[in-house]
């Protein structure tokens, strides 16, 4: 790992901290901020993140891409969401990823990514990739997705750095392979999408639809046949509703 490590003990949020001190100084690449806690946590579309003190793994990692443009910035986020199935998976855990980007274990959440980019032109210029995973933590507020954790997965609590340092060692392999082209980034990204080729529930303008859940483009925009066609949707459109029991 070739990037700096700072730790901190109470945060806003690692992806804040992170975007403040860009602005300020200049910052390796691969560089890590990890906290111990987090006062306002951002998950997608402004969501806070829910996390116990010193229990769970939540960093931002500075990552300059150089050649990844504006319109195939999905591409991280599909890179970071297939790191965080392997290091999982390391485990012996068996996890999917719930479209876009949140990573579950039998239907409960167990990660969240929120990628944020900054870009010159058309290329990213620098992204933050921010990663809250659920590691020692066993008791959770009541969420639409219900949350679970490493340890009560396992039975046992895993040790924080172990973690970090599997998830560096894997995200850093990872990121080399968008340089070869996107298609095998998301054939492996959509090998582990949950629900994929299934019937799945979506909110679309405040309404329930059904429809076959066929995949993701490059640009990370999901495609869904609800009976009258193919329809791609981005982000922040149309979001999966729990149906499971």
């Amino acid at each position: 790992m070739n990037g700096n490590i700072i730790r901190l003990s109470v945060v806003d949020s690692t992806n804040i901290y992170t975007t403040n001190l860009l602005s300020q100084t200049d910052i390796v690449d691969w560089t890590v901020i990890c906290a111990e806690e987090q006062i306002a946590g951002k998950g997608q579309r402004g969501k806070s993140w829910e996390s116990r003190k010193g229990e769970n793994l939540l960093c931002s990692i500075v990552y300059r891409p150089k050649t990844v443009t504006i319109q195939s910035q999905f591409l991280i986020s599909m890179v970071t969401s297939i790191t965080v199935v392997e290091l999982l998976e390391s485990y012996g855990l068996n996890p999917a990823i719930k479209w876009p980007n949140d990573i579950l274990i039998r239907g409960q959440k167990i990660c969240g990514l929120l990628i944020e980019n900054q870009w010159s032109k058309d290329l990213i210029e620098t992204s933050i990739i921010g990663i809250g995973i659920n590691v020692n933590q066993v008791e959770f507020p009541t969420f639409e997705w219900p949350a679970t954790s490493i340890a009560i997965e396992l039975g046992v609590e895993t040790n924080l750095q172990s973690v970090l340092k599997r998830l560096m060692m894997l995200i850093e392999e990872n990121v080399f392979s968008i340089s070869n082209g996107s298609s095998l980034i998301i054939n492996k990204y959509t090998e582990k999408l949950f629900g994929i080729g299934q019937q799945v529930t979506f909110l679309l303008d405040n309404k329930l639809i059904e429809g076959r859940f066929l995949g993701v483009n490059q640009k990370g925009a999901i495609q869904i046949d609800a009976g009258y066609g193919v329809k791609s949707y981005v982000n922040g459109e149309i979001r999966l509703v729990n149906t499971l029991p």
